[in-house]
């Protein structure tokens, strides 16, 4: 197999790494080739050597810079192949990240190219080479994250906007007028430089100096529904999912938990920033390890050993006791830790730390109660969804799922999301 020359990718493994469009543009140049005779000579002389580790398309006659970005057969063959004849790796050039749970990231990449004109005039006062940055192509970045500046996506003297096939110069030149991309034709206003304070797409830098270094499969597909059901089970089991749902929509975070939603990265963006947690963690599956709160407005718990130390109230031990017993061998609902407390007009942590063994008891039998009550309202809608397409006394009825989750929503009050998927589950096996 036939070589490329062996021209580094620039900036990798930092969060400035060079994007896959620019990397193809920079190479085609340095070959004294167009674009488009190195996409066919790399497809060529590569083709049949990833055949068997990817699906290789045909090779195209033309490929705008944000198609060369995001990951699916063409981007993942030409990685390869390049990578392959320029002995590069070149993975972390392209938006690996946004597959899988977050793969409806459509409109996330802006067209083209754009560039920060101090960056590039640093990189030529530096000797360096200029290339344009991967993150310079989300549209969640406005302005340069080190000089505060305005991107710019044409040429300011001419209007070029630097995605012809033709490469007559290098990269940091305008390809039309042949000016520097990194002069700006009308000088900035004060007006134009954006406030730290103020900065877009501040998650994103910090997601990409995350990743920079780390494993390719440290975001795994499950990671995002990992993360949230962790999330859900912790504050489930503390009885806060209600302020949960506070924070994240209930069903969407249903839906991405049993994997039956793909969503978009702005949407992972909303859902880490009302978490209080970091992007990569969100997606890594790490979320609840994170120690951030989940909100300014939430009340969070210290926990033992942290509790500050203030006016103690003398309790009647024997009397609590003996009322937490009552309560332990009482048939109807258990109550939860708080219900207890409040009874019993003592604080959580009082009979947590007086009555370790009755409060386990407690929490455990709460836990079993609400899981059967839960169980019991999904066998519920589930015959009360068989009813509905197979009783007599729906007969006359549409039989639509739509129609069937509005009859039997106002019969029922069932939960949402519970009857929703029972009529799925029947409809499948019914209809």
């Amino acid at each position: 197999m036939r070589k490329l020359f062996p021209i580094p990718l620039l900036g990798a493994g930092t969060a400035d790494v060079e994007s896959f469009a620019s990397y193809i543009h920079r190479l085609a140049f340095e070959h004294g080739l167009f674009v488009g005779e190195l996409l066919r000579y790399v497809h060529t002389h590569a083709a049949q050597s990833v055949a068997e580790i990817v699906e290789v398309p045909k090779a195209p006659r033309y490929v705008r810079p944000e198609e060369f970005l995001r990951p699916n057969a063409l981007v993942d063959a030409y990685v390869l192949m390049t990578g392959l004849m320029a002995s590069q790796e070149l993975k972390r050039s392209t938006l690996w990240f946004l597959s899988g749970s977050v793969g409806r990231s459509a409109n996330e990449v802006v067209k083209g190219f754009r560039w920060c004109s101090e960056c590039i005039a640093e990189m030529e006062s530096a000797g360096l080479e200029p290339y344009f940055k991967l993150v310079w192509h989300l549209s969640a970045i406005t302005h340069c994250p080190i000089h505060s500046t305005p991107l710019q996506a044409k040429c300011s003297f001419c209007g070029c906007g630097q995605t012809s096939y033709r490469k007559y110069r290098a990269i940091g030149l305008c390809q039309k007028c042949g000016r520097s991309l990194s002069a700006r034709k009308c000088p900035l206003k004060q007006s134009d430089i954006e406030q730290s304070w103020a900065a877009n797409g501040a998650d994103v830098l910090r997601f990409f100096a995350d990743i920079a270094q780390a494993p390719i499969n440290s975001l795994p597909e499950e990671g995002l529904s990992r993360s949230l059901s962790d999330i859900f089970d912790h504050y489930w089991r503390s009885e806060k999912e209600i302020e949960l749902y506070r924070l994240v929509d209930r069903d969407l975070m249903l839906r991405i938990i049993e994997d039956r939603q793909c969503i978009s990265l702005k949407v992972a963006r909303r859902i880490a920033y009302r978490l209080g947690v970091s992007l990569s963690a969100l997606l890594s599956g790490d979320a609840i390890e994170s120690s951030s709160m989940l909100d300014f407005g939430w009340f969070c718990e210290f926990p033992p050993g942290f509790v500050p130390i203030g006016h103690r109230d003398r309790h009647n031990h024997d009397r609590v006791l003996s009322a937490l017993q009552k309560m332990l061998s009482a048939t109807d609902r258990p109550p939860s830790k708080k219900e207890a407390a409040r009874k019993l007009e003592v604080s959580i942590g009082y009979l947590e730390y007086r009555f370790p063994a009755l409060m386990a008891q407690i929490v455990r039998k709460h836990h079993e109660f609400v899981t059967n009550e839960r169980n019991q309202r999904k066998m519920r809608a589930r015959r009360v969804a068989l009813e509905y397409f197979v009783a007599p006394a729906y007969r006359d009825a549409v039989k639509s799922r739509k129609q069937a989750y509005r009859v039997l929503r106002q019969e029922t009050g069932l939960p949402k999301f519970m009857l929703k998927d029972a009529i799925n589950d029947v409809y499948s096996a019914v209809i």
